[in-house]
């Protein structure tokens, strides 16, 4: 894995073994029983994550002036889906959404069932059968429903993924 930060360019990926960290503490932390924060602890929270080098923080409920960034010509679209989906529709709409522009494919194991193994298969089976996903980033976003979202996250990787979201600690809206 490169130590340097690549710099960001629509439809180009410059480092494709470049890792990128999209810590999502400050709004599906916060929905996390009990993990309430006041605004001061947000901000605190958010320079500690710049601090370590985060490449993206989703700043959630609190978006005060300074914490606002351009999204620099990214375009996401989200995938409420997992392995359990239709596979040709999945790879239809994927390529669809690249046609009209998407730089980032979220791909999600949302109901925090899927084994690693599945998972992993699952990212190779949408890089092999998705006509352009070479030139977007696929990121991966896994619950914890049954203690398997760190495994999933890594198989994700593994497989190819170049973008993870991830709480500290993995606070997050189901235990």
């Amino acid at each position: 894995m490169s130590s340097r930060r690549p710099i960001y360019i629509p439809k180009h990926i410059p480092d494709p073994n470049y890792i990128r960290i999209l810590d999502t503490t400050l709004r599906d932390g916060e929905q996390s029983p009990g993990a309430s924060m006041t605004p001061k602890e947000k901000l605190h929270i958010a320079r500690q994550l710049a601090k370590l080098g985060v490449d993206i923080i989703e700043a959630g409920f609190l978006l005060p002036r300074y914490l606002r960034q351009g999204m620099g010509g990214r375009k996401v679209c989200q995938i409420p889906e997992n392995t359990s989906s239709e596979r040709e529709f999945l790879y239809e709409i994927l390529c669809e959404v690249i046609k009209a522009g998407a730089t980032t494919i979220d791909i999600g194991d949302i109901g925090g069932y899927c084994l690693p193994r599945e998972f992993g298969q699952f990212i190779v089976d949408i890089k092999d059968n998705t006509p352009g996903i070479e030139n977007v980033i696929i990121r991966v976003h896994c619950h914890n429903d049954l203690g398997l979202a760190v495994a999933n996250t890594l198989e994700g990787v593994f497989a190819g993924a170049r973008q993870v979201e991830v709480t500290i600690n993995g606070i997050g809206e189901r235990p």
